[in-house]
């Protein structure tokens, strides 16, 4: 019946009924967060080192009180997504003039580029309401929000319009980027870099078509997730074993990422 429900809503009212779902699923992963202990592991975490980024590509940061899409820890910490660090390392020596995140969540790329890049116009978009109202907050805690415009659903019109320049696109859209990421709809990005998380657990075509799209136009590494090893993080050391493991912990699907430059 509830399926049933969210059918006829979807139908009828497709605005509100979304904003239900994204309440829905943020309810669940509260729930399974309480589950793993983590809301009492985040506590002693912050407790200890504030809510500021202590290490990796963003280290410095200042971090809002919750993290949406993803758990909290490890951003903090410094470990999320570390198996894309070579690429970042590669972004960092660069110079852009546009930065645009799509599915910006609450900000971590989005406010960590642009305090990176002082001189790049940074555009962040995302579908959830909650989600950009929390990607401004981090942008005006971490000073940058001027610099830091944030927007809803990305399009193709729209993305042709905002990058300018060198670009970065940074891509973590939860199955849409084969239909957005699209050098016909978009030029601009047959010269840009792009660093794309894959879902291709929702789409099993995903990583192919995108590889049909740019491999003319672009040299392509994959990068795929692998298991965290606690010992890797000394500042968990103050946790238990057990503890220690389920901090670093990003609790999603096997994932897989591309990062595509231009091959002229």
């Amino acid at each position: 019946m509830k399926e049933i429900a969210k059918k006829i809503l979807m139908t009828l009212m497709p605005g509100p009924a979304q904003s239900m779902q994204r309440a829905w699923r943020r309810r669940h992963i509260r729930r399974f967060e309480e589950s793993l202990g983590l809301p009492t592991l985040t506590e002693k975490f912050t407790a200890r080192y504030g809510r500021k980024v202590i290490g990796g590509p963003f280290e410095g940061m200042d971090y809002i009180r919750e993290s949406t899409g993803s758990v909290l820890i490890p951003k903090l910490l410094g470990s999320y997504e570390i198996e894309v660090a070579s690429a970042l390392d590669h972004i960092f020596a660069q110079s852009y003039d546009t930065i645009v995140d799509i599915g910006c969540a609450e900000g971590y790329y989005a406010v960590g580029l642009a305090r990176r890049f002082p001189g790049a116009r940074v555009v962040a978009f995302d579908t959830d309401d909650h989600a950009r109202r929390l990607c401004n907050e981090m942008a005006t805690l971490n000073r940058v929000a001027d610099r830091v415009e944030v927007r809803g659903a990305a399009d193709f019109a729209t993305l042709s319009e905002v990058l300018r320049g060198k670009t970065l696109t940074v891509c973590d859209c939860d199955g849409c980027e084969a239909f957005l990421l699209d050098p016909n709809r978009v030029p601009p990005f047959r010269t840009g870099d792009l660093l794309v998380e894959l879902h291709d657990h929702l789409d099993p075509a995903i990583s192919s078509t995108l590889r049909r799209n740019f491999d003319g136009s672009h040299h392509i590494r994959e990068f795929s997730s692998r298991e965290r090893n606690p010992g890797d993080w000394p500042a968990l050391d103050f946790l238990t074993p057990e503890e220690r493991k389920t901090a670093v912990g990003e609790y999603r699907p096997p994932q897989q990422w591309f990062f595509m430059t231009p091959r002229s």
